[in-house]
């Protein structure tokens, strides 16, 4: 669900930022342990244009052109 929820460039922000926390899906719920790195420092500019362009490649084909 990376296209849905992202611009590229959001994309790439938060992985070169990473997020320190991540939401509950339900606000009753525990604190999900997960939290993403940031990778700043650590890519390439092509390597993260790369990525991001993979990520948002994975969006189903039959979902709709709005992200063309």
């Amino acid at each position: 669900f990376v296209k849905e929820g992202y611009t590229p460039d959001e994309l790439r922000r938060l992985i070169l930022n990473g997020k320190s926390t991540i939401g509950r899906t339900d606000a009753n719920g525990p604190q999900p342990p997960f939290r993403m790195p940031g990778w700043s420092g650590d890519m390439t500019r092509p390597d993260l244009d790369n990525l991001v362009r993979y990520l948002i490649s994975l969006y189903p084909k039959d979902a709709g052109e709005k992200w063309r």
